[in-house]
């Protein structure tokens, strides 16, 4: 009901989808500013949930003492305000898998938010993360590249999530093609990195993987393998990246 809620709501999307941990911090906090004034705004609830799970996912310095707990609490509010809006869905749905390892429960609402709504980027992008993540491959490529063929300049994330997918799968080329894609829309994705690093490795070109892991750590300083939100429920997926990334020089801590 609060236009100046409203407002605060687009200007912290704005922030968030820059995928910069300074953004990202400015966002959250136009967004506390926002339920302030509007506590059952549901989608601004799901807007900061999802941007605490990338802060927290991508190891950027800690907001509140307990991140994970807020994350979790402004998902299940939203939920519970606004279960029945996609958009809402596919954000805490996804916060619920990668944060809560609430795999099953989070991929049901992901569904649910692609079944109300199969022609929304985001919707089909998040469902085609969380499929990736749960093990299964075939309906995540088939998510992601529904989402880039309706949008490419917005499915960075789902090209990023191809190309995780081929990573999985061991077809390291088809890996760099589609983080290459991925990076041109964002260059600011840091998952984007990871799979550049890991791919460049895997195919022995050291040199190549050195260069990313340098892009990578200017980007996030400190960042390390134990600090990264490696989150497929098959640890194997998990293990391909890591060892990738051990094979570059990142650090353990």
């Amino acid at each position: 009901e609060s236009l100046d809620a409203y407002d605060l709501y687009l200007r912290a999307l704005q922030k968030l989808n820059t995928s910069r941990p300074d953004d990202n911090a400015a966002g959250l906090e136009l967004l506390d500013r926002a339920i302030a004034q509007e506590p059952g705004y549901a989608v601004a609830l799901a807007l900061a949930a999802n941007g605490l799970e990338l802060r927290l996912n991508m190891g950027w310095p800690a907001l509140t003492d307990d991140d994970e707990r807020k994350c979790l609490r402004l998902a299940r509010e939203a939920l519970a305000i606004g279960g029945d809006d996609p958009m809402v869905l596919a954000r805490c749905g996804l916060v619920l898998l990668l944060v809560g390892h609430e795999y099953d429960q989070g991929l049901q609402i992901l569904k649910r938010a692609l079944a109300a709504n199969p022609n929304d980027v985001l919707v089909l992008s998040h469902t085609g993360v969380a499929n990736l993540l749960s093990g299964h491959l075939d309906e995540a490529m088939t998510c992601l590249n529904r989402a880039i063929e309706l949008s490419p300049g917005d499915a960075w994330s789902g090209m990023t999530g191809l190309a995780e997918a081929h990573l999985c799968l061991g077809q390291y080329e088809d890996a760099l093609e589609w983080a290459g894609r991925s990076l041109a829309e964002n260059p600011n994705f840091n998952v984007t990195y990871w799979i550049l690093i890991a791919a460049n490795a895997h195919l022995g070109r050291m040199d190549q993987a050195r260069r990313e892991l340098a892009k990578l750590q200017a980007m996030a300083p400190g960042v390390s393998i134990t600090r990264l939100g490696l989150r497929a429920r098959d640890q194997r997926s998990n293990d391909v990246i890591i060892e990738g990334l051990r094979l570059a020089g990142m650090p353990e801590v």
